[in-house]
């Protein structure tokens, strides 16, 4: 799209021009892997679709970071998703592949969300579990009773040795 003259013109040609030349010279190279960083930005319509039609065409392995959906779902074959700690690559489209990516993040959180609940259930059950101890610990110590108390001590003797009922 841009006339031979173009590199003559160098200083004079718009961000969307210079776009085009950069694009236009690294496809002719035929490269087998090609880099772009938001290929569309100073475009106008006519110049996004120009570039995305011809990097529709581009056989070899894209990398392409744009926060244009519509040439993402048109470009991509899959998507890699990063994240701080994580990474996912995705097949399809921009917008399938981040449908799919926020169902999975959706499901993870349900689970997450469960998994405390039960573990705030287990924590709960393990208080009480220990102060149940410590109640039957407490009433099976013979330091609080008097020193000639032997009633007192009998029963206690009696308690550990048949269970807390007193049955055998």
């Amino acid at each position: 799209g841009l006339t031979g003259d173009w590199l003559e013109r160098w200083a004079s040609l718009s961000q969307g021009e210079r776009k085009r030349a950069h694009l236009a010279v690294a496809l002719w190279w035929e490269p087998s892997i090609l880099a772009l960083d938001e290929p569309v930005n100073h475009l106008d319509r006519a110049g996004v679709e120009m570039i995305t039609s011809a990097l529709a065409r581009f056989r070899g392995l894209g990398l392409i970071v744009s926060h244009e959906t519509t040439i993402l779902d048109r470009l991509c074959h899959s998507c890699l998703f990063l994240r701080p700690g994580q990474a996912a690559l995705i097949p399809g489209a921009y917008s399938r592949a981040h449908a799919q990516l926020e169902r999975e993040e959706a499901e993870l959180a349900k689970r997450r969300r469960k998994l405390e609940a039960k573990k705030a259930n287990l924590n709960r059950e393990l208080r009480r579990r220990r102060l149940k101890a410590e109640k039957s610990a407490h009433q099976g110590s013979k330091s609080k009773l008097a020193r000639g108390d032997s009633d007192g001590r009998d029963k206690i003797n009696q308690a550990k040795n048949t269970g807390r009922d007193g049955t055998a």
